[in-house]
Protein backbone atom coordinates (compact mmCIF):
# COMPACT_ATOMS: atom_id res chain seq x y z
CA UNK A 1 0.00 0.00 0.00
CA UNK A 2 1.27 3.36 -0.77
CA UNK A 3 1.33 6.03 1.53
CA UNK A 4 -1.61 8.82 0.70
CA UNK A 5 -1.87 12.39 2.13
CA UNK A 6 -4.98 13.83 3.28
CA UNK A 7 -6.35 17.63 3.38
CA UNK A 8 -9.15 20.00 4.74
CA UNK A 9 -9.78 21.40 1.53
CA UNK A 10 -12.03 23.53 3.78
CA UNK A 11 -9.42 25.17 6.32
CA UNK A 12 -5.50 25.07 5.27
CA UNK A 13 -4.77 25.32 8.64
CA UNK A 14 -6.27 22.04 9.71
CA UNK A 15 -4.07 18.66 10.10
CA UNK A 16 -2.36 17.19 7.06
CA UNK A 17 -2.25 13.59 7.49
CA UNK A 18 -0.10 10.97 5.99
CA UNK A 19 -0.51 7.41 6.98
CA UNK A 20 2.52 4.81 6.40
CA UNK A 21 2.50 1.20 6.15
CA UNK A 22 6.13 0.59 6.99
CA UNK A 23 6.44 1.83 11.23
CA UNK A 24 5.64 5.21 10.91
CA UNK A 25 3.78 7.30 13.44
CA UNK A 26 0.62 8.50 11.58
CA UNK A 27 0.91 12.75 12.49
CA UNK A 28 -1.31 13.44 15.14
CA UNK A 29 -3.54 17.08 15.11
CA UNK A 30 -1.31 18.35 18.07
CA UNK A 31 1.66 18.05 15.48
CA UNK A 32 0.39 18.22 12.28
CA UNK A 33 -1.31 20.94 12.46
CA UNK A 34 -0.18 24.23 10.48
CA UNK A 35 1.69 26.34 13.00
CA UNK A 36 2.02 30.21 13.32
CA UNK A 37 3.26 31.23 16.28
CA UNK A 38 3.71 35.15 15.32
CA UNK A 39 0.45 34.87 12.62
CA UNK A 40 3.15 34.57 9.79
CA UNK A 41 2.07 33.20 6.72
CA UNK A 42 3.51 32.05 3.72
CA UNK A 43 3.16 33.97 0.43
CA UNK A 44 2.60 33.24 -3.29
CA UNK A 45 5.98 34.53 -4.29
CA UNK A 46 8.16 33.34 -6.43
CA UNK A 47 9.06 32.00 -8.87
CA UNK A 48 35.57 26.19 -11.24
CA UNK A 49 36.26 24.48 -8.37
CA UNK A 50 39.55 22.20 -7.28
CA UNK A 51 39.15 18.76 -8.73
CA UNK A 52 41.91 15.88 -8.52
CA UNK A 53 43.09 13.60 -11.03
CA UNK A 54 40.79 11.03 -10.75
CA UNK A 55 37.95 13.80 -10.96
CA UNK A 56 36.83 13.44 -7.37
CA UNK A 57 36.52 16.85 -5.88
CA UNK A 58 38.01 17.79 -2.52
CA UNK A 59 37.69 21.34 -1.88
CA UNK A 60 35.16 23.37 -1.18
CA UNK A 61 33.60 26.07 -3.47
CA UNK A 62 34.87 29.85 -2.49
CA UNK A 63 32.82 32.62 -2.32
CA UNK A 64 32.09 34.95 -5.16
CA UNK A 65 33.42 38.69 -4.69
CA UNK A 66 32.47 39.88 -1.06
CA UNK A 67 31.20 42.85 -2.88
CA UNK A 68 27.54 41.36 -3.95
CA UNK A 69 27.15 40.00 -0.26
CA UNK A 70 24.79 42.07 1.38
CA UNK A 71 22.27 40.87 3.58
CA UNK A 72 19.95 40.12 1.39
CA UNK A 73 22.03 36.81 0.77
CA UNK A 74 21.10 33.98 3.24
CA UNK A 75 22.91 31.07 3.80
CA UNK A 76 21.18 27.52 4.02
CA UNK A 77 23.01 23.99 4.55
CA UNK A 78 21.74 20.40 5.47
CA UNK A 79 23.30 17.70 7.81
CA UNK A 80 22.76 14.49 8.92
CA UNK A 81 24.02 15.04 12.77
CA UNK A 82 23.84 10.91 13.19
CA UNK A 83 21.96 10.89 17.10
CA UNK A 84 21.20 13.22 19.93
CA UNK A 85 25.46 12.89 20.72
CA UNK A 86 26.10 12.96 24.62
CA UNK A 87 23.96 14.51 26.99
CA UNK A 88 25.70 17.34 29.11
CA UNK A 89 25.51 19.05 32.84
CA UNK A 90 23.42 21.44 31.35
CA UNK A 91 20.88 20.05 29.29
CA UNK A 92 22.78 20.12 25.97
CA UNK A 93 25.20 17.48 24.21
CA UNK A 94 28.31 17.65 22.43
CA UNK A 95 26.71 17.04 19.33
CA UNK A 96 24.10 20.31 19.62
CA UNK A 97 26.74 22.35 21.12
CA UNK A 98 28.57 21.36 17.77
CA UNK A 99 25.52 22.46 15.81
CA UNK A 100 25.67 25.96 17.65
CA UNK A 101 29.14 26.28 16.65
CA UNK A 102 28.38 25.32 13.04
CA UNK A 103 25.87 27.94 13.10
CA UNK A 104 28.66 30.97 13.64
CA UNK A 105 31.28 28.97 11.60
CA UNK A 106 28.73 29.23 8.66
CA UNK A 107 27.28 32.28 9.27
CA UNK A 108 23.65 30.13 8.49
CA UNK A 109 20.40 31.34 8.88
CA UNK A 110 18.82 27.97 8.43
CA UNK A 111 20.30 24.65 8.86
CA UNK A 112 18.41 21.22 8.23
CA UNK A 113 18.75 18.33 10.67
CA UNK A 114 18.48 14.65 10.33
CA UNK A 115 18.20 11.61 12.14
CA UNK A 116 17.93 14.21 14.97
CA UNK A 117 16.59 11.33 17.85
CA UNK A 118 14.53 14.45 19.28
CA UNK A 119 11.61 14.21 21.89
CA UNK A 120 9.56 17.22 23.06
CA UNK A 121 11.18 17.76 26.26
CA UNK A 122 14.49 17.74 24.47
CA UNK A 123 13.21 20.33 22.10
CA UNK A 124 12.20 22.37 24.78
CA UNK A 125 15.44 22.33 26.54
CA UNK A 126 17.31 23.05 23.64
CA UNK A 127 15.19 25.89 22.84
CA UNK A 128 15.76 27.50 26.92
CA UNK A 129 19.56 26.66 26.13
CA UNK A 130 20.51 28.48 22.98
CA UNK A 131 17.05 31.31 23.42
CA UNK A 132 18.56 34.40 22.56
CA UNK A 133 20.81 32.83 19.18
CA UNK A 134 18.77 30.10 17.84
CA UNK A 135 14.95 28.58 17.56
CA UNK A 136 14.98 24.98 17.22
CA UNK A 137 11.60 23.59 15.36
CA UNK A 138 11.58 19.70 14.83
CA UNK A 139 9.30 16.23 14.01
CA UNK A 140 9.92 13.09 15.51
CA UNK A 141 8.78 9.68 15.28
CA UNK A 142 6.46 9.24 18.62
CA UNK A 143 6.94 5.49 18.46
CA UNK A 144 10.23 5.98 19.10
CA UNK A 145 11.85 9.40 19.03
CA UNK A 146 15.29 9.17 20.95
CA UNK A 147 16.08 5.86 18.87
CA UNK A 148 14.64 6.53 14.86
CA UNK A 149 14.87 9.34 13.20
CA UNK A 150 13.67 12.63 13.32
CA UNK A 151 14.07 15.89 11.25
CA UNK A 152 14.16 19.66 11.92
CA UNK A 153 14.83 23.11 11.36
CA UNK A 154 17.95 25.41 13.63
CA UNK A 155 16.87 29.22 13.01
CA UNK A 156 18.86 31.93 13.15
CA UNK A 157 17.15 34.28 15.95
CA UNK A 158 19.72 36.98 14.25
CA UNK A 159 17.97 36.42 10.83
CA UNK A 160 14.69 35.55 11.74
CA UNK A 161 14.53 39.63 13.72
CA UNK A 162 12.12 39.11 15.92
CA UNK A 163 9.47 37.02 13.53
CA UNK A 164 8.39 34.26 14.05
CA UNK A 165 8.17 31.25 11.06
CA UNK A 166 5.51 28.66 10.45
CA UNK A 167 5.98 25.37 10.01
CA UNK A 168 4.27 21.82 9.27
CA UNK A 169 5.04 18.67 9.65
CA UNK A 170 4.24 16.59 6.02
CA UNK A 171 5.33 13.19 7.96
CA UNK A 172 6.41 12.90 11.51
CA UNK A 173 10.24 12.35 11.72
CA UNK A 174 10.64 12.43 8.32
CA UNK A 175 9.45 15.52 6.48
CA UNK A 176 9.24 18.97 7.67
CA UNK A 177 8.17 21.97 6.11
CA UNK A 178 9.11 25.82 7.55
CA UNK A 179 8.73 29.14 6.02
CA UNK A 180 10.90 31.89 7.09
CA UNK A 181 10.70 35.60 6.39
CA UNK A 182 12.94 36.85 4.29
CA UNK A 183 12.45 40.59 3.23
CA UNK A 184 9.82 43.10 4.00
CA UNK A 185 7.94 41.42 0.76
CA UNK A 186 9.40 37.81 0.51
CA UNK A 187 9.38 34.44 2.37
CA UNK A 188 11.37 31.41 1.67
CA UNK A 189 9.84 28.34 1.67
CA UNK A 190 12.06 24.97 2.70
CA UNK A 191 11.51 21.22 3.11
CA UNK A 192 13.63 19.17 5.15
CA UNK A 193 13.35 15.22 4.92
CA UNK A 194 15.14 12.06 5.89
CA UNK A 195 14.05 9.46 3.73
CA UNK A 196 13.98 5.39 4.31
CA UNK A 197 17.02 3.63 3.71
CA UNK A 198 14.54 0.62 2.04
CA UNK A 199 13.80 0.99 -1.08
CA UNK A 200 10.30 0.22 -1.29
CA UNK A 201 10.17 2.36 2.02
CA UNK A 202 12.29 5.34 0.12
CA UNK A 203 9.48 5.35 -3.28
CA UNK A 204 6.52 4.67 -1.16
CA UNK A 205 7.94 8.10 1.21
CA UNK A 206 8.66 10.08 -2.49
CA UNK A 207 4.96 9.27 -3.74
CA UNK A 208 3.27 10.16 -0.63
CA UNK A 209 4.85 13.73 -0.57
CA UNK A 210 3.73 13.65 -4.04
CA UNK A 211 0.18 13.66 -3.26
CA UNK A 212 0.63 15.82 -0.37
CA UNK A 213 1.33 18.30 -2.58
CA UNK A 214 -0.68 17.69 -5.32
CA UNK A 215 -3.84 17.23 -3.26
CA UNK A 216 -3.94 21.14 -2.46
CA UNK A 217 -3.24 23.44 -5.05
CA UNK A 218 -2.84 26.30 -2.70
CA UNK A 219 0.09 24.70 -0.33
CA UNK A 220 3.01 26.65 -1.29
CA UNK A 221 5.54 24.39 -2.69
CA UNK A 222 9.26 24.39 -1.44
CA UNK A 223 11.88 26.95 -2.14
CA UNK A 224 14.08 24.15 -0.51
CA UNK A 225 14.21 20.58 -0.61
CA UNK A 226 17.18 19.36 1.33
CA UNK A 227 18.51 16.76 3.34
CA UNK A 228 19.26 13.16 3.43
CA UNK A 229 17.81 11.31 0.40
CA UNK A 230 19.26 8.58 1.19
CA UNK A 231 19.51 7.67 -2.47
CA UNK A 232 21.19 8.82 -5.49
CA UNK A 233 19.85 10.35 -9.25
CA UNK A 234 22.98 8.87 -10.82
CA UNK A 235 25.35 6.32 -10.22
CA UNK A 236 28.17 8.99 -10.83
CA UNK A 237 27.16 9.71 -7.36
CA UNK A 238 28.23 6.33 -5.18
CA UNK A 239 32.22 4.83 -5.13
CA UNK A 240 32.17 2.28 -6.25
CA UNK A 241 29.79 3.67 -9.31
CA UNK A 242 26.52 2.10 -9.09
CA UNK A 243 22.85 2.87 -10.14
CA UNK A 244 19.80 2.98 -7.18
CA UNK A 245 16.99 1.32 -6.96
CA UNK A 246 15.09 2.12 -10.62
CA UNK A 247 11.48 2.57 -8.84
CA UNK A 248 12.91 4.33 -5.34
CA UNK A 249 14.48 7.00 -8.10
CA UNK A 250 11.94 7.45 -10.46
CA UNK A 251 9.43 7.88 -7.44
CA UNK A 252 12.22 10.70 -6.14
CA UNK A 253 12.11 12.19 -10.20
CA UNK A 254 8.70 12.57 -10.57
CA UNK A 255 7.85 14.32 -7.01
CA UNK A 256 10.90 16.68 -8.17
CA UNK A 257 9.30 17.58 -11.20
CA UNK A 258 5.98 17.82 -9.42
CA UNK A 259 7.36 20.70 -7.27
CA UNK A 260 9.96 21.73 -9.59
CA UNK A 261 13.08 21.66 -7.67
CA UNK A 262 16.48 20.54 -9.09
CA UNK A 263 19.77 19.95 -8.06
CA UNK A 264 21.24 22.60 -8.25
CA UNK A 265 25.16 22.10 -7.20
CA UNK A 266 25.23 19.60 -9.81
CA UNK A 267 24.02 21.89 -12.18
CA UNK A 268 27.14 23.68 -12.41
CA UNK A 269 29.17 21.09 -11.84
CA UNK A 270 28.42 18.33 -14.45
CA UNK A 271 31.07 15.73 -14.39
CA UNK A 272 32.77 16.61 -10.69
CA UNK A 273 32.78 14.01 -7.91
CA UNK A 274 31.70 14.59 -4.60
CA UNK A 275 30.52 12.82 -1.83
CA UNK A 276 28.73 13.61 1.68
CA UNK A 277 28.42 10.28 3.49
CA UNK A 278 31.23 7.80 4.38
CA UNK A 279 30.09 4.13 5.17
CA UNK A 280 33.12 3.22 7.83
CA UNK A 281 32.46 -0.23 7.49
CA UNK A 282 32.77 -0.57 3.73
CA UNK A 283 34.27 2.30 2.54
CA UNK A 284 31.69 3.31 0.08
CA UNK A 285 31.13 6.73 -0.14
CA UNK A 286 27.81 8.42 -1.17
CA UNK A 287 26.18 11.91 -1.99
CA UNK A 288 22.87 11.06 -0.85
CA UNK A 289 23.08 14.80 1.34
CA UNK A 290 21.77 17.07 -1.07
CA UNK A 291 19.72 20.87 -1.66
CA UNK A 292 17.20 21.21 -4.77
CA UNK A 293 16.29 24.39 -5.25
CA UNK A 294 13.20 25.95 -7.34
CA UNK A 295 13.74 27.60 -11.02
CA UNK A 296 13.16 31.32 -9.35
CA UNK A 297 15.98 30.84 -7.20
CA UNK A 298 18.39 28.61 -9.14
CA UNK A 299 20.18 31.46 -10.48
CA UNK A 300 20.63 33.25 -7.08
CA UNK A 301 22.47 30.32 -5.60
CA UNK A 302 26.04 29.62 -5.04
CA UNK A 303 28.99 29.58 -2.53
CA UNK A 304 28.28 25.77 -2.35
CA UNK A 305 30.33 23.72 0.50
CA UNK A 306 30.84 20.15 1.09
CA UNK A 307 32.73 20.08 4.59
CA UNK A 308 33.03 17.82 7.73
CA UNK A 309 31.04 19.78 10.51
CA UNK A 310 33.79 19.36 13.31
CA UNK A 311 31.74 16.86 15.79
CA UNK A 312 31.19 13.10 15.07
CA UNK A 313 28.96 12.26 12.58
CA UNK A 314 29.56 10.06 9.28
CA UNK A 315 28.35 12.95 7.18
CA UNK A 316 29.35 15.94 6.13
CA UNK A 317 27.41 19.85 5.70
CA UNK A 318 26.18 20.69 2.44
CA UNK A 319 25.84 24.33 2.57
CA UNK A 320 24.62 27.29 0.13
CA UNK A 321 23.52 30.63 -0.48
CA UNK A 322 20.35 32.48 -1.76
CA UNK A 323 20.74 36.20 -2.81
CA UNK A 324 18.06 38.48 -2.90
CA UNK A 325 19.32 41.23 -5.61
CA UNK A 326 16.69 43.43 -4.58
CA UNK A 327 18.10 44.18 -1.73
CA UNK A 328 19.78 47.00 -0.78
CA UNK A 329 24.45 45.99 -0.35
CA UNK A 330 25.05 46.65 3.53
CA UNK A 331 28.57 47.33 4.99
CA UNK A 332 29.79 45.20 7.61
CA UNK A 333 29.00 47.61 10.44
CA UNK A 334 30.56 49.04 12.76
CA UNK A 335 32.15 46.64 15.90
CA UNK A 336 31.36 47.17 19.19
CA UNK A 337 32.99 46.21 22.59
CA UNK A 338 30.93 43.21 23.58
CA UNK A 339 29.02 44.66 27.00
CA UNK A 340 30.67 40.89 29.11
CA UNK A 341 33.57 42.39 28.97
CA UNK A 342 33.11 44.78 31.14
CA UNK A 343 31.96 42.36 34.14
CA UNK A 344 35.52 40.79 32.95
CA UNK A 345 38.22 41.30 35.87
CA UNK A 346 40.88 40.76 33.87
CA UNK A 347 40.15 43.11 30.83
CA UNK A 348 38.65 45.82 33.17
CA UNK A 349 42.33 45.52 34.96
CA UNK A 350 43.78 45.61 30.88
CA UNK A 351 41.49 48.69 30.40
CA UNK A 352 42.54 50.54 32.87
CA UNK A 353 46.36 50.06 32.54
CA UNK A 354 45.82 51.57 28.96
CA UNK A 355 43.69 54.29 30.29
CA UNK A 356 46.34 55.62 32.94
CA UNK A 357 48.87 55.46 30.04
CA UNK A 358 46.59 57.37 27.86
CA UNK A 359 46.08 59.97 30.27
CA UNK A 360 49.91 60.29 31.60
CA UNK A 361 50.62 60.76 27.68
CA UNK A 362 47.97 63.59 27.66
CA UNK A 363 49.42 65.05 30.62
CA UNK A 364 52.86 65.44 29.12
CA UNK A 365 52.39 66.90 25.96
CA UNK A 366 54.30 70.00 26.26
CA UNK A 367 53.63 70.96 22.35
CA UNK A 368 51.05 70.27 20.18
CA UNK A 369 52.24 68.78 16.26
CA UNK A 370 50.68 67.32 13.86
CA UNK A 371 52.30 63.29 15.44
CA UNK A 372 51.95 64.08 19.05
CA UNK A 373 48.47 65.94 19.89
CA UNK A 374 45.58 65.02 22.11
CA UNK A 375 43.98 63.46 18.96
CA UNK A 376 46.79 61.09 17.79
CA UNK A 377 47.00 60.26 21.55
CA UNK A 378 42.89 59.33 21.62
CA UNK A 379 42.74 57.47 18.94
CA UNK A 380 46.09 55.48 19.71
CA UNK A 381 44.21 54.99 23.01
CA UNK A 382 41.65 53.58 20.84
CA UNK A 383 43.12 51.19 18.42
CA UNK A 384 45.14 49.47 21.65
CA UNK A 385 41.84 49.00 23.79
CA UNK A 386 40.28 47.36 20.72
CA UNK A 387 43.14 45.05 20.10
CA UNK A 388 43.15 43.72 24.00
CA UNK A 389 39.26 43.69 23.92
CA UNK A 390 39.85 41.05 20.65
CA UNK A 391 42.81 39.52 22.12
CA UNK A 392 40.89 38.94 25.38
CA UNK A 393 37.82 37.25 23.72
CA UNK A 394 39.84 34.98 22.18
Amino acid sequence: MIPTATTNDNDNTQPRTINADFGLATCNPREGAARTPGGLAPDDGGAANGTGQDGIRRDTHKAKSAARRGRGRVRVATLNMNGFGRTLADGSTDKWLGINQVMKDHRLAILAVQETHLMEDRVQSLNRLFESQLLIVATFDESSPTAVGGTAFVLSRRFLREQEPRWDVLWPGRALAVTVPWTAEKTLTLLSVYAPNDPAKNASFWCALQEHYGNDARRRRPDFLLGDFNIVEQADDRLPQRSDNGEAVGQLQKFLSSIRVSDAWRRTNEGVRIFSYLQVATGSQSRIDRIYVSARLLSAVADWEHTPPGFPTDHSIVVCSVANYKAPVLGRGRWSLPLHLLEDPEFVATMKAIGIKTQNELTGICMRTDVVNPQTVFHSFKAELVKAARTRMK
